[in-house]
C-alpha cells in the first residue's frame, strides 16, 4: 500500500468516525428533558380534618400548600404542628381553618 492511499484511507476513516459520533449526539439531545412532576402536599383527610392538636407555628417562610400556585406564589410563616404543611394565617386570608375543613 502506498504511503498515499494509507493517508487517504486514515483521513476518510477518521472523518467517517466523526459524522457517526455527530449523528449518535444529534438523537441523545433531540429528546425532550425530563421533568419531576411536584404535587401539592398531601394529609389524608381524616388527619386533616380531626380538630384535635392542630396548632399553627411559625417557621421559616414557605409556600402555602393550600392557595398557592405556580403562577401565583404566596409565601407564608406559618405551618401546622400536625400536618406539617405551611398555610396562610393572617387577617385578609386564613387558609389555616379553609384547610381544616
Amino acid at each position: 500500500m502506498k504511503m498515499k492511499d494509507f493517508r487517504r484511507e486514515i483521513s476518510s476513516e477518521l472523518v467517517r468516525k466523526k459524522m457517526l459520533e455527530k449523528r449518535r449526539m444529534k438523537q441523545t439531545s433531540e429528546s425532550p428533558p425530563v421533568q419531576l412532576q411536584k404535587n401539592k402536599p398531601f394529609v389524608p383527610k381524616n388527619i386533616r380534618v380531626d380538630q384535635s392538636a392542630h396548632q399553627p407555628i411559625r417557621s421559616s417562610r414557605r409556600r402555602c400548600g393550600n392557595c398557592s400556585t405556580k403562577v401565583k406564589e404566596v409565601r407564608t410563616e406559618w405551618i401546622c404542628s400536625v400536618c406539617n404543611i405551611p398555610l396562610c394565617l393572617n387577617k385578609n386570608k386564613n387558609c389555616f381553618t379553609d384547610y381544616h375543613k
